[in-house]
């Protein structure tokens, strides 16, 4: 006896596994394209966070900084190096104000000298010799002015690495008393007076030995009491550097 099977149950059979196959296979990817979603998107929500964060931050806000509580150990380093940078422009922002407010202050005073007296000058005719004094007197303004000039120059020779320093021999006394006549008109307006005395000679650079000492008197005539004395001396010890 010949038992025959016609191949069609087995095509049949196979067509219905290759079907169940692919729809396990959609399904299979479809879940996995999800679940990777999910899970790239809670991997990626401390990142969200920190441009949350990062995007607050602006000129007016320089004093936020990122929360590295959020953030994950790997980015630990970032966020640590990313707030040291946000330190350093917050105090060069600080200090640029800073010197914007002294540098407004410090022009107001021979700007209205030279106004106020150039007016008064032209209230009415006058003689030679007062028009030259008026001149004189403007002089001086403006070589205050002047100096405010290498004050701002000094800054930006300061903030250049590149730009060499030029230390030469200066005399103490001279530059002390070059200093605080700069000073003078702010001194007055404080109430302040400034004494200043020295000998000897000085190896530096002048416009950065300016600003230092310059620093220090700025500082003593915002906190010295009216009626006061500012003495700032130096004295030759040797061998000193």
């Amino acid at each position: 006896m010949v038992v025959a099977r016609t191949a069609s149950d087995r095509m049949e059979l196979l067509s219905e596994y290759r079907t169940e196959v692919w729809y396990a296979a959609s399904i299979g990817t479809l879940l996995a394209t999800l679940l990777s979603f999910f899970l790239v998107r809670g991997g990626l929500r401390p990142l969200r966070l920190m441009a949350a964060q990062t995007h607050a931050i602006s000129a007016n806000r320089l004093d936020t900084r990122l929360d590295i509580r959020s953030a994950p150990k790997e980015l630990h380093d970032i966020v640590e190096s990313f707030n040291a940078m946000l330190d350093r422009l917050h105090r060069s922002f600080e200090q640029l104000t800073q010197f914007s407010a002294d540098l407004a202050h410090d022009l107001r005073t021979p700007l209205n000298n030279l106004m106020v007296q150039t007016q008064v000058a032209l209230g009415k005719q006058r003689s030679v010799e007062e028009y030259q004094g008026l001149l004189s007197s403007n002089i001086e303004e403006y070589e205050r002015l002047a100096r405010m000039m290498e004050s701002m120059l000094f800054l930006a020779r300061a903030e250049n690495a590149h730009v060499a320093v030029k230390p030469q021999m200066l005399n103490v006394e001279d530059e002390l008393a070059k200093i605080a006549d700069y000073f003078e008109g702010i001194a007055e307006e404080a109430k302040v007076r400034i004494v200043v005395g020295g000998t000897g000679e000085i190896f530096a650079d002048p416009m950065l030995l300016r600003r230092a000492v310059g620093n220090l008197i700025s500082n003593a005539i915002r906190y010295t009491p009216e009626e006061r004395i500012i003495r700032v001396e130096a004295t030759d010890v040797g061998n000193a550097t």
